[in-house]
């Protein structure tokens, strides 16, 4: 459906299966689309919101002084937000679980663990950012690592790890998308990714010190790694 008219710009804007959510600068959100689960329906008295973001048919919110507040389909207890939840910084919604992510770095979910989605690893710590999938919850830590549990998490997390460093991720039904952070060890002006998944030392301009750079090898077709004149 067409979007309401907004009184003060929007600083935010989610999307969920078939609803939409706006935060506005005055703190206030306005929700529209499919509303069989009341997902649009946002709670009259609703405190000043600082984020938001929107699950499959849920509504979720976090107000200025760091409260959640869930609305919409809670068949899976998604929109039960756990007493004595502490302050949070940052919220995700999957299709039927929700995830939070406290000012002093501990995650916490609710909601549908069929899957064990909400079976946040007992060791996690040091988290700054989350996501949450349809059956999958995702965590990003301090030291640049993904954990992932849930629907395919073993196999994200390996995937996660071989890809390297990141500087933005979000997660999608049942798959993880980042952007790469690029950096360049030796100055060759080859991403060291890239060089590393060429047989390539990302640290050395020439790997195989045969006199031609890594560079001008991987484009000619050549193994970096290997003195050889024969294209791969």
């Amino acid at each position: 459906s067409a979007p309401p008219s907004f009184p003060a710009p929007s600083v935010q804007i989610a999307a969920g299966g078939n609803h939409s959510l706006a935060l506005l600068a005055d703190g206030t959100v306005k929700a529209w689309g499919a509303n069989e689960s009341w997902q649009t329906q946002v709670p009259a008295g609703l405190p000043p919101v600082a984020t938001l973001t929107a699950g499959r048919f849920h509504s979720v919110v976090i107000t200025r002084v760091g409260a959640v507040i869930c609305w919409g389909d809670n068949r899976f207890g998604q929109c039960r937000v756990p007493a004595g939840l502490p302050p949070v910084t940052a919220v995700a919604a999957g299709f039927g679980h929700t995830v939070a992510l406290t000012q002093k770095g501990r995650v916490v979910c609710w909601g549908n663990n069929v899957d064990g989605q909400c079976a946040v690893p007992p060791d996690l710590s040091e988290v700054k950012a989350i996501a949450a999938g349809s059956s999958s919850t995702v965590a990003w830590l301090r030291d640049g690592r993904f954990v992932v549990w849930g629907a395919h998490g073993a196999e994200l997390t390996h995937q996660l790890a071989a890809l390297g460093p990141a500087s933005l991720f979000a997660a999608g039904g049942s798959h993880v998308v980042l952007a790469r952070a690029a950096t360049d060890l030796d100055h060759d002006g080859v991403d060291d990714f890239y060089e590393a998944t060429h047989r390539a030392d990302p640290t050395r301009p020439d790997t195989d010190g045969d006199g031609l750079d890594d560079q001008s090898e991987i484009l000619a077709g050549f193994d970096p790694a290997r003195a050889t004149e024969t294209a791969d």
